[in-house]
């Protein structure tokens, strides 16, 4: 069983001198003890005793990780393509592909175009040396939105296909 850190909230704000510069709210780094302690202060207020010290899908506010059965990884999906490019970044790496099944790496970012859903997934799985884990895709709330409506009703939506390949998309934190 894989499980996350977190931090305890009370024991953060009596450091919080050594948080500088680690924490991050909606993209702005919080750089002073006085924004530290706020921003831990709120959590407080709302119940929370832990905070995550990473991306977890499993996390309680009270207890924490609650544990993972696979090792879970997390792509930034940049563009989902149906006819266009689909765009997706691992740790900072995009990885491209031009036509179906030819792949272009160049260190950052992956586009593949014309690739089925089995395809692409294996795609990520191959250069990315994903196997045997769980992906979660960070995408935009309106390809999310888009992906989870059944084309017809009797056929799986893509979100759906992607699930039966272990591949998840994350809608925020678990609040």
């Amino acid at each position: 069983m894989i499980q996350h850190l977190c931090m305890n909230i009370e024991g953060a704000i009596a450091n919080a001198k050594y948080l500088k510069g680690v924490i991050a709210v909606d993209g702005e780094t919080l750089n002073t003890v006085k924004e530290i302690r706020s921003f831990l202060r709120r959590q407080l207020a709302m119940g929370r005793r832990v905070l995550p010290t990473c991306r977890c899908s499993n996390f309680d506010y009270q207890k924490g990780c609650l544990g993972h059965a696979k090792r879970e990884e997390w792509l930034t999906l940049k563009h989902l393509g149906f006819g266009e490019p689909t765009i997706v970044v691992y740790e900072g790496k995009e990885l491209v592909t031009a036509e179906p099944t030819i792949v272009v790496y160049e260190g950052k970012e992956l586009v593949t175009a014309g690739l089925d859903l089995d395809s692409l997934v294996k795609t990520w799985r191959d250069i990315f040396d994903l196997h045997d884990c769980v992906i979660w895709l960070e995408a935009p709330e309106k390809t999310i939105r888009a992906v989870s409506e059944p084309l017809t009703p009797a056929v799986k939506s893509v979100r759906e296909r992607f699930a039966e390949h272990e591949v998840y998309f994350w809608e925020g934190n678990n609040e």
